[in-house]
C-alpha cells in the first residue's frame, strides 16, 4: 500500500519499519534516509562551512577524561562518525590503534589526509553503522562525539544495542 507523497508504507519486516521512517525523516535535522550520505558530502565539501568540529582538535571531554584517567590510555578504539578525524587523530597520537568510520565518503577522505599529516595511523572507512558487517574484533574505547544526536528517534535503540 503506497502512502502520502509516494512512501511505500507496507511493512512486513522490522527492517522494513525502519526504511519506512528514515524515508519519513529524510531531510530533517537528523540528517537520516536514504539521502543522508549526499547531505553529510555538502556539508563536509563546503569550504565556507565554519563549525568547530571540523578543523579543531579533539572534543574536550575526549581529552579531558584521557588525560584523567577515566578512559584508558593505550588499546583498541573506534570512532563512530569520525567526521574529518579530530578525535580519531587524537586518539592515534596518545597510542591507540584506532579504526574510525563515517557515512561520507568526503569527510573520510579529509580524515584520512588529516591523519597523514599529523603522522599517525588511522583506518578511516565510510561506512553507514547499520549495514555494515562488523569484525568479530573487541574495543577498549568506543567514541562518538556526534553521531547519536543526529539519529532520528527510531535509529538510537538499535544503535546502542549494536554498541
Amino acid at each position: 500500500m503506497s502512502g502520502c507523497g509516494g512512501i511505500d508504507r507496507s511493512v512486513h519486516t522490522l527492517d522494513e519499519l525502519m526504511t519506512l521512517l528514515d524515508a519519513v525523516f529524510a531531510g530533517s535535522r537528523d540528517r537520516a534516509g536514504p539521502d543522508a550520505a549526499a547531505w553529510w558530502d555538502r556539508f563536509y565539501g563546503d569550504p565556507d562551512q565554519r563549525a568547530p568540529f571540523l578543523t579543531g582538535g579533539p572534543v574536550e571531554s575526549l581529552a579531558n577524561w584521557l588525560d584523567d584517567g577515566r578512559l584508558p590510555s593505550r588499546g583498541r578504539a573506534l570512532d563512530l562518525g569520525c567526521g574529518t578525524g579530530r578525535n580519531a587523530i587524537h586518539l592515534a597520537a596518545r597510542g591507540f590503534s584506532v579504526d574510525a568510520v563515517d557515512l561520507s565518503p568526503v569527510a573520510v577522505q579529509r580524515a584520512r589526509e588529516r591523519a597523514e599529516q599529523a603522522g599517525v595511523a588511522v583506518d578511516v572507512r565510510v561506512a553507514d553503522v547499520f549495514h555494515t558487517p562488523w569484525p568479530a574484533v573487541s574495543y577498549d574505547l568506543v567514541h562518538d562525539s556526534g553521531l547519536f544526536r543526529h539519529l532520528p528517534p527510531h535509529r538510537r535503540l538499535s544503535y546502542l544495542a549494536l554498541l
